[in-house]
């Protein structure tokens, strides 16, 4: 297995613990065929998630994350990374692994772009991609909260 295949393997764990410990559940579809690594339920609506990571800063407290995705290459021609679409997926959570930390981008903070800056430590919430650091409740409110929240307006 690929130095790079461990790392997303790493990051696709990690993404499913954290999940999972804030409540949401969790699907992976079989066979690898799909441009999203997982299905986001949070009780009322279902997202596509694709996980990204990175070990590699491109200066102090900043890393560069690749976030397209390479679809099959037309006969004769290279594969290139492409941007995902909305059609594909509907967040991209991206693990710094060396920081321990998620950014959760909706596919609209994607901009097309296959290359996303981010930063870690003190600056993580600094740069046009800070508002997405640790951002889960960008996935909705979790079931068992909206219950939790319905019980104490009727008591």
């Amino acid at each position: 297995m690929s130095k790079a295949s461990r790392q997303g393997n790493l990051a696709e764990t990690a993404f499913l613990h954290r999940a999972t410990e804030l409540g949401f559940s969790v699907s992976q579809p079989f066979g690898n065929c799909e441009p999203y690594d997982f299905i986001v339920d949070n009780g009322l609506k279902r997202w596509r998630v694709q996980v990204k990571s990175t070990r590699a800063q491109c200066s102090p407290n900043r890393y560069l994350v690749n976030v397209g995705h390479r679809p099959k290459a037309a006969e004769g021609l290279p594969p290139t990374s492409v941007a995902y679409l909305d059609s594909e997926i509907d967040f991209l959570a991206v693990y710094i692994l060396a920081e321990r930390t998620w950014y959760i981008v909706p596919i609209a903070g994607l901009a097309g772009r296959v290359r996303l800056r981010f930063f870690a430590g003190e600056l993580a919430r600094s740069g046009p991609n800070g508002i997405f650091h640790e951002a889960w409740h960008l996935l909705g409110r979790r079931k068992v909260d909206l219950l939790a929240h319905r019980h104490e307006n009727l008591s």
